[in-house]
């Protein structure tokens, strides 16, 4: 096995399973080092690195009242976000959790948090790339967003995020 390729799999190994919102921001952080550095040299390493971040989507950490780390949903929401953004060849699988999450979440927060990733999935790559070949998928999911029946998540909402 190749360096770069051994050297990624030992980063998801030691990503894999943390919980501390410290160390997950560095992970998140990193992952688009790991791609500027052209380290995604295979679908297996693209999906190796999205198999150990996407299990964190959407971000639903608070912080413990009197918290003095300083780690912000937000903060961690934004680095999430962007290692899900860093690579093209990261784009098909991230569109796939989005609508997954779009079509099957309950929470409101869930299906605003995926509509923002699709949105700058579109916005980072192209519809072409960022969406690759789901584009009706998308448009079939932004419409029952809109029309049928999501009371708690308004075609405005909507709207705004698919711009």
């Amino acid at each position: 096995v190749p360096l770069p390729e051994r050297f990624v799999e030992g980063f998801c190994n030691a990503m894999d399973g943390e919980r501390d919102p410290r160390n997950l921001r560095l992970c998140f952080n990193i992952i688009p080092r790991i791609a500027e550095r052209g380290l995604i040299t295979s679908p297996e390493v693209a999906e190796a690195i999205f198999s150990v971040t996407s299990c964190y989507f959407p971000i639903t950490f608070q912080p413990p009242p009197g918290d003095t780390v300083g780690i912000t949903n937000a903060m961690l929401k934004d680095a999430l976000m962007e290692s899900m953004l860093c690579s093209h060849k990261l784009a098909s699988s991230a569109t796939d959790l989005a609508l997954g999450k779009l079509a099957a979440s309950e929470s409101m927060s869930a299906r605003l948090d995926a509509l923002d990733l699709l949105s700058s999935l579109a916005a980072r790559h192209g519809a072409r790339v960022g969406l690759g070949g789901s584009a009706r998928q998308v448009w079939s999911a932004l419409r029952l967003q809109m029309v049928d029946g999501q009371a708690d998540l308004g075609p405005d909402d909507v709207v705004q995020r698919a711009r």
